[in-house]
């Protein structure tokens, strides 16, 4: 067994010699916007988050009845627009990226 004191010294010499703890810097999130036909009904928005929810990289997913647009939040090095619009026509919708930022607002 270490003696108090030299483990107090051990535990002084660590702590007083350790590097800084530095928090790592967030990922960069990356907003794809894309205006989607074919979600014509209060169901439409839930299969569309859903498809975005599955690739990988995605952080989040708005999506609403109201309106053909869907925003896309992925973490940088993330999927890709063409990867999100594929995991949208999978699930049955044609997309295409806004083209501006009122494209596809009603």
């Amino acid at each position: 067994m270490i003696p108090p004191h030299v483990a107090l010294q051990l535990l002084s010499s660590l702590i007083a010699g350790a590097p800084a703890v530095e928090d790592a810097p967030a990922p960069a999130i990356e907003e794809h916007v894309f205006v989607v036909s074919g979600m014509n009904c209060p169901v439409c928005p839930h299969m569309a988050r859903h498809a975005l929810g599955r690739v990988q990289g995605v952080e989040g997913v708005t999506s609403s009845p109201n309106t053909p647009r869907v925003v896309v939040r992925v973490r940088g090095g993330g999927a890709d627009s063409a990867a999100l619009m594929q995991a949208l026509n999978r699930a049955g919708f044609r997309a295409r990226e806004a083209l501006s930022a009122s494209d596809g607002k009603p």
